[in-house]
């Protein structure tokens, strides 16, 4: 009871003076480990409830600092995670320390003090009881049914779903409060885990815990959950090169997870990722395949493996090529679609005449190479059906021009890669046409075809009315003649755009677009502007030309030079004044033939002049 006495006083003291709570907070640890070894469920579960109070108003700035706090809050923290009992035994006691501890984690990741002193230590003893409770759960996570985390429930009412409950909740929690380097550090605990467990295969609880860190994540950090991934990937390798081991497959497995995962991996470095993904699937085939079946059957989705080994294999294959698809999901930049498949295609070796590359024959090589194309097709396809407002401000499209160094495998020797690329570019082609029809279909409809219309009316009227302007300000009566004729008739043939008509100028302020003006209209602009009589007023009727272009052939190269060519771009360089002679030659300079400083006995000559002075000021005035 007076254990209980003071450690209710202790938590009112530091909720009544947690401004003052540096002065004590050493004392206050040091008494809670004191308690915490009397094995009494009931004064830690009270001990449990004042570290919940004291982590909430401690910021950790004497950690650190005082070195003996540091020590006793570490072991503190350590003590509690303790209470978390990986065993099966389930009675009450048991659930209520397994509780407590949990509870416990759950203070100090909320507490500021996480990261006021050294963050990983604090992680590597707050982690480990996260993780064992998520793989005591026994199936896999779902973090959107973890619901809201139960902190304030008391002992006696706990259960084994509660405490499962305030596990996840917490594993969520910190990973959420991650940022930069700390995304690294709470991973590193995990990975431990899987591998001093054994934990990797079956693959279904790093996979689910591996998507529940990266909804959790903040979204400008989720990138570097693959980039750890790819590094634990590449030190899973047994005996050198050998992937096809449950670390391998399990990684695998959940990289194809996280890449096709329609979440968005801003900042991820999506050729870098590519070229580490398909260096490892050509690594991995080139170790344990030797024929096109067999390669085949492995990258088949619909494969289905009979035994244990070749289920790892299927994992890691398939897996590897699956994941290169789901990059071409997301679109994070303008040409980023080109970029994947021009990739692949440079990995087809079109001028080679080497009959293995990278360990594997050449047809398989780029049988492998053609199968992660078409499953980059394919993702992009996903990618132009979705309406993910990102991906629509980027084309969701591969150009042809990416797909012409490939067009040299048609005439192959080898018959199966000439039927290879064939089926790629008829799928590409065939992908393409869709996409046209679809547009072709879309303009042809009613609405699309009036706003088309109504496009092409407004940008033609838009000239017209440009040139009358330069008419009306230059006085140019002859071009103000033609325009005028050609507004009359295209207004005749409801060919100009009604934007521009008076009329239409109060109608406008009342719609959303001008397509709305001319509902119905789909007539488009045959009255068309004469370049040549244009550009004929301009050279000899107008005040544009300069005085030296007498006869205006000069303006007239300019007005016919076409856009992007050479004789345009040589009519848009910029000059600049500049003198003929260097000035500093012109600079009156001070010349002293003799050291004296008796301006009587010394004379001076002006550079500019060559006269003789004996006074300089004078020399300065000349």
């Amino acid at each position: 009871r007076n254990n209980q006495v003071s450690l209710d006083i202790i938590k009112v003291l530091i909720e009544a003076c947690h401004r003052d709570l540096n002065l004590f907070s050493k004392y206050v640890v040091r008494i809670l480990n004191m308690v915490l070894d009397t094995k009494d469920v009931q004064l830690i579960n009270l001990t449990c409830e004042t570290f919940v109070v004291f982590a909430n108003y401690h910021d950790g700035s004497t950690l650190g600092v005082d070195s003996e706090l540091t020590v006793d809050y570490e072991r503190l923290v350590q003590k509690f995670a303790t209470f978390y009992d990986p065993s099966d035994n389930d009675d009450q006691q048991t659930t209520q320390l397994r509780y407590i501890g949990q509870r416990a984690m759950h203070a100090a990741v909320t507490s500021p003090a996480l990261y006021a002193s050294d963050f990983a230590t604090q992680v590597e003893l707050i982690m480990p009881p996260l993780i064992t409770a998520l793989a005591n759960i026994g199936h896999p996570v779902d973090s959107t049914k973890t619901g809201p985390a139960p902190t304030n429930i008391h002992t006696g009412t706990v259960d084994k779903n509660t405490v499962d409950l305030l596990a996840t909740n917490t594993f969520v929690l910190i990973f959420n409060k991650a940022n930069g380097s700390a995304v690294r550090a709470t991973l590193k605990p995990l990975f431990t885990f899987f591998d001093t467990n054994q934990k990797w295969w079956p693959s279904n609880l790093a996979t689910s815990s591996m998507e529940l860190v990266l909804d959790s994540l903040q979204p400008q950090f989720r990138y570097m959950l693959v980039s750890e991934l790819l590094q634990q990937l590449e030190s899973s390798k047994s005996g050198g090169e050998n992937y096809m081991n449950e670390k391998s497959a399990s990684i695998i497995t959940t990289l194809d997870r996280l890449l096709n995962a329609n979440i968005p991996l801003v900042g991820i470095s999506v050729l870098e990722v590519l070229n580490s993904l398909f260096t490892h699937l050509v690594k991995s085939l080139s170790g344990h395949m030797s024929s096109s079946d067999t390669i085949a059957q492995q990258l088949d989705p619909n494969h289905n493996p009979d035994s244990e080994e070749m289920t790892i294999e299927y994992a890691v294959n398939h897996g590897l090529v699956h994941s290169i698809g789901g990059l071409a999901s997301q679109i994070y930049y303008q040409n980023q679609l080109n970029d994947i498949t021009g990739y692949i295609i440079t990995k087809l070796r079109v001028g080679t005449a080497l009959d293995q590359v990278d360990g594997l024959p050449v047809v398989q090589y780029r049988r492998i190479a053609l199968k992660c194309l078409n499953l980059i097709l394919s993702g992009t396809k996903q990618t132009a059906e979705t309406d993910d407002h990102d991906n629509q401000a980027y084309p969701t499209s591969v150009s042809l021009d990416v797909w012409i160094p490939a067009f040299g495998l048609l005439t192959d020797r080898q018959s199966e890669t000439r039927v290879d690329i064939a089926d790629a570019l008829i799928r590409y082609l065939d992908e393409t046409s869709k996409n046209s029809d679809e547009e072709a279909e879309l303009l042809s409809s009613g609405g699309s075809a009036s706003g088309a219309a109504a496009c092409q009316r407004a940008a033609a009227a838009l000239v017209v009315e440009w040139l009358d302007m330069i008419a009306d300000f230059y006085g140019i009566n002859r071009l103000k003649e033609y325009i005028d004729r050609i507004k009359r008739e295209r207004i005749l043939a409801r060919e100009y755009s009604s934007v521009f008509l008076p009329e239409t100028a109060d109608r406008l302020a009342g719609v959303s677009s001008f397509e709305d003006v001319e509902r119905g209209n789909t007539k488009t602009v045959e009255c068309f502007v004469d370049r040549h009589l244009i550009v004929e007023i301009f050279s000899k009727d107008s005040p544009l030309r300069d005085e030296e272009d007498t006869h205006g052939l000069d303006l007239e190269s300019k007005l016919y030079a076409e856009w992007g060519s050479e004789v345009f771009v040589s009519h848009e360089r910029s000059f600049r004044i500049r003198t003929s002679r260097n000035m500093d030659d012109l600079k009156p300079k001070l010349t002293i033939p003799w050291s004296s400083t008796d301006y009587n006995a010394s004379i001076f000559i002006c550079t500019s002049c060559k006269d003789s002075f004996k006074n300089p000021k004078i020399m300065v005035v000349c």
